[in-house]
């Protein structure tokens, strides 16, 4: 899948599997599906309209992976967040 936007929408339908796993506690199922959303976003969608998904799915993957006691991975997402979340901040706050 090559297309930006149908990336995105795969992204958002992981998303949503995720979130459902997490509901019936099935943290193995829902990581593999946040996962599976974070890969179809570049880094690039952290600076455009697909900000608030990158960041449901980066912190919604943090979460479950602590549920199941993936710690290393768990720090890479939790970085991950606070890095982009930092730089998009910072650009807001200029902007202002």
């Amino acid at each position: 899948m090559t297309d930006p936007h149908e990336r995105a929408e795969y992204a958002k339908l992981c998303l949503m599997a995720g979130e459902k796993a997490t509901k019936i506690s099935a943290f193995p199922s829902s990581c593999e599906y946040f996962l599976q959303g974070t890969s179809m976003l570049s880094e690039g969608d952290w600076k455009n309209q697909n900000y608030d998904l990158n960041l449901r799915l980066h912190t919604a993957c943090a979460e479950a992976q602590n549920m199941i006691g993936k710690s290393k991975r768990l720090r890479n997402d939790e970085r991950c967040v606070l890095d982009f979340d930092f730089v998009v901040s910072s650009h807001r706050f200029r902007a202002l």
